[in-house]
């Protein structure tokens, strides 16, 4: 093999390898902001959307996951944060380890864990916004 060729396959290997550590290969990565639903048909409307620190009472484990926190409005308010893991075991392990408490709830799709909080709200209406936030988060 002639130096010309070596450092073609040299520069090709070292190409591909680079892809694959910034995430275009098939390892996990940093998880991308999701689309959450403008308005729910239970009255609800995304009011601000802002990338956040994890929420206070979530038991931090590993390397910290990418947050944001969305505050909805209809009838009451609603705080919403949606954190993405690098890996569905750590949004598993999130919902798993976060305290229950009242006017909350927690749950897990994929790589993400969710966490809403509201007040003078009624039931029928954040069961219709966590489902709609159900269905917004990507299934990665």
């Amino acid at each position: 093999m002639d130096v010309s060729r070596r450092r073609r396959t040299s520069s090709l290997l070292l190409a591909v390898t680079l892809a694959a550590i910034r995430g275009g290969g098939c390892g996990p990565g940093e998880a991308r902001r999701p689309d959450l639903p403008a308005s729910v048909s239970s009255g609800w409307t995304l009011r601000k959307m802002d990338s956040s620190a994890p929420p206070g009472s979530l038991p931090q484990s590993g390397r910290a996951p990418v947050c944001w926190k969305a505050l909805y409005a209809a009838e009451g308010e609603a705080t919403v944060w949606v954190c993405g893991y690098g890996a569905s075991a750590g949004a598993l392990n999130a919902v798993q380890r976060m305290p229950a408490a009242a006017n909350r709830v927690k749950f897990q799709k994929g790589r993400y864990f969710a966490l809403a909080e509201w007040n003078g709200v009624s039931q029928a209406s954040i069961t219709a916004l966590v489902r709609a936030l159900e269905r917004a988060l990507p299934e990665e």
